[in-house]
């Protein structure tokens, strides 16, 4: 029995000669009638005995056999089988006819008599994709038609680890991966500026568990227990830059707060960003291959405008599976931007046949690319819609691969397609957060291709996919100059007092000004906060009234930083200053769940 998913337009059957001789082969259309329907294609079913072969067509996006039968013409299925594999009979003689307009047309019946031989037959997407190709049919797409979500589990932690109360569990357990156990570490200058791209190490009682690099933002996610229990012991935070290595003895999880560490080193900010294109090229992929392709052309421009003065190199890495016609095809990092956007254009999509794929082949590759030693950031875009195989010996190597990425500083930066189930999704969200990564995946919204499962989480916002992969890119990538200031004037929505207030009146949270009559106070069980002043030099005074048990501090990115706990306190000082300068948020959530937010400014007194 083969399922084919909606949307999918490639089916490989592999017939290899065997001492078992089958009666017959029954190839069947899905019973459920499809949610959306595109313009007419081939059905194939065999009816129940008895049953009358009489129903409304069910339709197909694209002919699925690749041209094998022809549209608008009447074919005999022995006859084509014939013309590509020699010696085939069919009892009884199958007919399949083209689609007609009529409302009512007769489902056709395939049942063939399969002796003992050796038949390996290839069914490749409609109009051709085979390598070389590049389906030149698909190169006039407009960019901006996928849609797509994002998901930044960093800010949903205690969503994320209720993950074992969910539907995901069962893929904790059989991928063996638990990102639970987090310890965020933010390295700045003894002036506040970000150390970017120092190596961080975790230690347990002396014995290295975990190695990442500070991101652009100075911070770094290292991780107890995420492949295997440790053993008890003291936690210590090595931090190693220009050569010189500095330790934080006191460690805290991130449910007690964020680390810090500030170090006797001047500012000093890379301009190198590498970026890796990671794609599945199996058939499956076949209905959205081409629009990825004319997504990237557009991400890649638009990002290369956003990173001028940034040192830009692109790479590609392009896999299938495990006996296909190529297993991996890649183009190495290279400042001439065309040389990747013309590779990427020349793929095509085809292959594969069972679900996983060779995702381990391609992350071996692209791991072993020249990354840059001293990068402001290192992304690597894994575009798949299948998990990996899940063999022992894979899932070892896949562990070893998260491990490696995160060493390096690398940040996976999965895009789930058609196709992609919840094996892959804890899998893809798991090296996400590994690597300081986040989880992009496309949606339905688009029309385009099969059909999209929704993640597990509470809220989903839809864009385009273009705009999320250009702001990831922009988000992972900025750093702050040296001798940079932020100039407050262009910020018109600070203010020096910022109250932030629950009113269910308003539907999107924004800091409200006193003086405004227009916005009026509802009087609720509930709870207000104010803070100031804004900008801020590091130390920010919060007051509160009402119900309010905890803030949540947020970075430009949505990235959650640290809880702070309010303990029935009316008015405190809330301390930033182990923070580099720029823009965070302070949210709290309601009743209904809605998140209140407040922008503040902080600007180091470096100034």
């Amino acid at each position: 029995e083969l399922s084919i998913k909606e949307g999918e337009d490639n089916l490989k059957i592999y017939l290899k000669e065997s001492e078992v001789s089958l009666e017959s082969v029954t190839v069947t259309s899905s019973r459920e009638r499809l949610e959306k329907e595109a313009s007419t294609g081939y059905t194939f079913s065999a009816p129940a005995a008895g049953v009358d072969a009489k129903s409304k067509p069910k339709k197909r996006g694209k002919d699925g056999f690749g041209g094998l039968f022809k549209r608008g013409k009447s074919s005999s299925v022995a006859d084509a089988l014939e013309s590509k594999a020699p010696g085939i009979s069919t009892t009884p003689p199958p007919v399949l006819s083209a689609p007609a307009p009529e409302p009512e047309m007769a489902e056709d019946v395939l049942l063939m008599d399969i002796g003992a031989v050796d038949l390996a037959i290839e069914v490749e997407e409609y109009g051709g994709d085979e390598e070389g190709s590049g389906n030149p049919g698909g190169a006039n797409i407009a960019a901006g038609q996928l849609t797509a979500g994002v998901l930044n589990d960093f800010a949903k932690w205690d969503l994320w680890q209720d993950i074992q109360d969910n539907e995901l569990k069962r893929w904790q357990e059989a991928w063996e991966v638990t990102p639970w156990d987090r310890y965020p570490l933010q390295v700045t200058t003894l002036n506040g500026y970000a150390i970017v791209d120092a190596k961080v190490r975790l230690l347990n009682a002396g014995n290295i568990i975990w190695e990442a690099k500070t991101d652009n933002l100075g911070r770094a996610e290292a991780w107890l227990n995420f492949l295997e229990q440790e053993n008890g012991g003291a936690l210590t935070f090595e931090v190693e830059y220009e050569g010189e290595k500095y330790e934080l003895n006191e460690v805290f999880d991130f449910h007690e707060g964020m680390n810090h560490l500030k170090i006797p080193v001047q500012c000093g900010m890379p301009d190198a960003v590498d970026i890796a294109f990671v794609v599945d090229a199996t058939g499956s992929m076949g209905d959205e291959i081409n629009y990825l392709k004319a997504e990237l052309y557009d991400v890649i421009q638009r990002s290369k405008e956003g990173l001028e003065g940034k040192n830009l190199r692109l790479g590609s890495v392009f896999y299938r599976d495990h006996g296909d016609k190529y297993l991996t095809k890649q183009t190495p990092f290279d400042s001439k931007i065309q040389k990747t956007v013309d590779f990427i254009k020349e793929q095509g999509a085809a292959g594969g046949g069972d679900n996983p794929e060779a995702v381990e082949e391609a992350l071996d590759i692209a791991l072993k690319m020249d990354w840059n030693k001293n990068a402001a950031a290192r992304i690597l875009f894994l575009v798949l819609d299948a998990p990996p195989h899940r063999s022992e010996e894979i899932k070892t190597r896949i562990h070893a691969q998260i491990k490696e990425a995160a060493k390096k500083g690398i940040r996976i930066v999965p895009v789930a397609c058609s196709g992609t189930d919840r094996s892959n999704e804890y899998l893809m969200r798991s090296m996400a957060l590994a690597t300081n990564g986040t989880y992009i995946y496309l949606t339905d919204d688009s029309g385009i291709g099969g059909s999209h499962i929704k993640p597990v989480t509470d809220e989903i916002k839809v864009e385009m996919l273009n705009d999320v992969l250009v702001r990831t890119i922009l988000e992972f990538s900025s750093t702050q100059d040296c001798d940079a200031q932020i100039d407050v004037a262009k910020l018109d929505d600070v203010q020096d007092t910022t109250y932030v207030i629950n009113d269910p009146g308003i539907l999107d949270s924004i800091p409200v000004n006193p003086v405004d009559s227009s916005l009026v106070r509802i009087t609720e069980p509930g709870f207000d906060w104010k803070y100031y002043p804004n900008p801020t030099a590091g130390l920010l005074w919060i007051e509160v009234k009402g119900d309010l048990k905890d803030l949540f501090l947020f970075d430009a990115s949505g990235k959650l930083l640290q809880r702070i706990l309010i303990n029935d306190r009316d008015k405190f000082q809330f301390d930033l200053r182990n923070y580099p300068s720029g823009t965070y948020y302070l949210s709290a959530l309601t009743g209904e769940d809605r998140r209140l937010t407040g922008k503040v400014i902080l600007i180091s007194d470096r100034f």
